[in-house]
């Protein structure tokens, strides 16, 4: 058996990785499935209300989607007004000045796969 195997993939390509790891009273194994798609992902943000009077008080959320398919994925958001970045699928925030901005989320998922949107907000 070869303990120091080494492959070169010539093409894009999904791999299933077998483990085997042996003890002096076991042996023991685990399938590990390939990653879904390798893309980036999709993200899809909403934002409501996404105009209004200030302060306007927002409810922000996200999901990722690969195909048809919801994913988990960690959330972090960045409102365009300089103020402190927040995490999480579901978030709100006051915008306390009159603008227009441009509030951005960055989706990661357990492959460290990253997508993002964006969603305009608009304060009189």
């Amino acid at each position: 058996m070869n303990l120091h195997p080494i492959h070169n993939l010539m093409r894009r390509a999904s791999l299933a990785v077998l483990f085997v790891v042996v003890g002096v009273h076991c042996a023991s194994h685990r399938h590990l499935p390939p990653p879904p798609h390798m893309g980036p992902l999709t993200v899809a943000a909403t934002a409501e209300p996404d105009r209004g009077e200030a302060p306007l008080t927002v409810d922000f959320s996200a999901e990722v989607y690969e195909g048809d398919e919801a994913r988990e994925a960690k959330f972090e958001w960045d409102f365009g007004d300089g103020s402190s970045r927040a995490r999480g699928a579901k978030v709100t925030h006051t915008y306390t000045k009159p603008g227009s901005y441009k509030a951005r989320v960055l989706a990661t998922d357990a492959y460290e796969r990253r997508g993002e949107d964006e969603v305009i907000i608009d304060v009189e």
